[in-house]
């Protein structure tokens, strides 16, 4: 399960490409080609020239040469443009009256103006018979000395061009906007330095990581990373702490209670359930409070105070019913006040078996499910789309899955799905980003992958995208989750190599796509 928080809206428009869901039915907050549009400026100058031209309306212009802002906003009709003008004059306003679209023209005197202006009066306090005579020479030795002061600009130009930088034709445009790698710079206090089969989840902004293995050890030490800082923390627990493991589940309810389940250390394989409460409560509230006395109330308020149950505090609660075999390599879900388990290793052999803990009462039922079940696996993927879990991938210790499977979890009927082509995997990961699973890494049987496929869940086809950037290293047994329009991507191994890295791809233009929650997993598809 993943969660996401939403960025801020954009306030820009975006155009290029938008990757098209083909026979996708979604609603969105963009328009129908991806395009995002709100309150988008674009200007530009441009020399227009003007003319002196009294109207009825008493709007004119100036003779001169303006630049003419145009400023297009993207708000319904409305287009605004705003001319200022060199030389003298007024503010001319036209429009229509009822309209959004106007223009605005602004004179505004210009120096050369002023100057001008000040030497025709200067000359005119002399007399006629001296501005007579000296007129014509003062103006032939004008268009001189302008003659001469516009071939000295023109040169400098000239010179000073030759070394400006000029556009090249042999540059290749930019790419459209597309997904991305890029390995996380991250600080704090640092998990282990090698990290594989733990577990993540998303606790309302905070990553919390549990469990797994470096090549020697197995830990269950939890780990908090701050996704927008990129830092760690260390945090100290309290309470029943499960021994340390590898390969289990931990499974987010009412985003605060973290149950971890089964897993393993080296040989060893178990089935005990655990609890994180993630966040601080009450021994009894305020009001259930008993005072024997006024003069011991404000005591017992200070005892309140000190009886809160401390953060990140484990329990180990009890159940009652069929509880699963010991496991490990298994999946989980959280359906209706109900957790879900599914296949797994028991140490001997792969499984395929599905158990049901109803939280109300935390009673195990092992289910007795129909239809087409998948084939005994582990290290698959398994992901909650309303109601209906869908498994896919793993191995049984012999053959690495292709396979897709859809448990109704009303019906409780499994239904295997004909995708368009195999695409064998194991130890990947599966996160849902809308109406897409992006299936990350993982093995295919013969070797490790950082290839990112895309499941279409209304489609039932694997899509690939381009991705820029320098992608991880191949690997499996790593852990992936989505938030703010970004994936995940925690440790892993290749065969030799435990990871410490986190890697992130951003998704670019399909941050889209987790908006898109109005799609069907549909009989008829199936």
């Amino acid at each position: 399960m993943s969660s996401q928080r939403p960025r801020d809206n954009i306030s820009s428009k975006i155009t290029g490409h938008i990757p098209s869901l083909a026979n996708t039915s979604f609603s969105s907050a963009g328009s129908p080609d991806g395009s995002l549009t709100s309150g988008s400026t674009v200007q530009s100058v441009t020399p227009v020239p003007l003319t002196a031209a009294p109207s009825q309306d008493n709007s004119f212009s100036v003779q001169g040469s303006i630049s003419t802002i145009a400023l297009s906003a993207a708000k319904g009709t409305t287009l605004e443009t705003t001319a200022l003008a060199t030389g003298t004059g007024n503010i001319a306003k036209s429009g229509t009256a009822g309209s959004d679209n106007y223009t605005t023209a602004v004179a505004v005197p210009s120096a050369s103006t002023q100057q001008s202006h000040q030497r025709s009066q200067q000359s005119n306090q002399g007399g006629s018979s001296s501005h007579n005579g000296t007129h014509g020479h003062d103006r032939s030795h004008g268009r001189q000395a302008e003659s001469t002061s516009s071939s000295s600009k023109h040169r400098a130009r000239a010179e000073s061009s030759k070394d400006a930088p000029r556009p090249s034709a042999t540059v290749s445009p930019a790419p459209i906007p597309a997904m991305h790698w890029t390995r996380a710079k991250v600080h704090g206090q640092i998990p282990p330095k090698d990290l594989r089969a733990q577990t993540v989840n998303l606790v309302g902004e905070s990553v919390y990581v549990f469990g797994g293995c470096d090549p020697k050890n197995c830990f269950n030490t939890l780990y908090i990373f701050d996704a927008d800082t990129m830092h760690w923390s260390q945090p100290k627990t309290y309470g029943s702490i499960p021994p340390p493991c590898r390969a289990h589940s931990s499974t987010l309810v009412d985003n605060k209670r973290l149950f971890v389940f089964g897993g393993g250390d080296g040989p060893q394989y178990f089935n005990e359930l655990y609890m994180l409460d993630t966040g601080n409560k009450l021994v009894a509230p305020c009001d259930q409070l008993v005072y024997p006395d006024e003069e011991n109330m404000e005591i017992d308020i200070f005892h309140l105070a000190l009886r809160r149950i401390d953060t990140l505090t484990w329990t180990n609660p009890q159940t009652t019913g069929k509880r699963p075999r010991r496991r490990r390599a298994h999946t989980t879900c959280v359906y209706n006040n109900c957790i879900y388990v599914f296949g797994g290793g028991d140490g001997v052999q792969a499984l395929n078996d599905t158990y049901q803990l109803n939280l109300a009462d935390m009673h195990w039922t092992e289910l007795k499910t129909t239809g087409a079940i998948p084939i005994s696996r582990g290290y698959h993927t398994s992901n909650l789309i309303k109601n209906h879990f869908i498994v896919y991938g793993g191995s049984d210790g012999h053959e690495c899955f292709s396979d897709v499977h859809v448990l109704d979890l009303e019906t409780k009927e499994w239904t295997k799905i004909d995708v368009n082509r195999p695409l064998p995997r194991l130890s990947h990961t599966a996160t849902q980003v809308g109406s897409y699973l992006f299936v990350i890494g993982g093995h295919d049987g013969s070797r490790y992958s950082c290839d990112v496929m895309m499941l279409n869940l209304v489609t039932w086809s694997w899509e690939t995208r381009k991705v820029y950037g320098i992608p991880p290293a191949g690997r499996g047994y790593h852990a992936s989750l989505l938030y703010d329009s970004r994936l995940f991507m925690f440790g892993g191994y290749d065969g030799q190599t435990v990871f410490d890295d986190i890697y992130i791809l951003d998704l670019s233009t399909c941050a889209y796509l987790p908006q898109i929650t109005d799609f069907q997993v549909l009989k008829d598809a199936l």
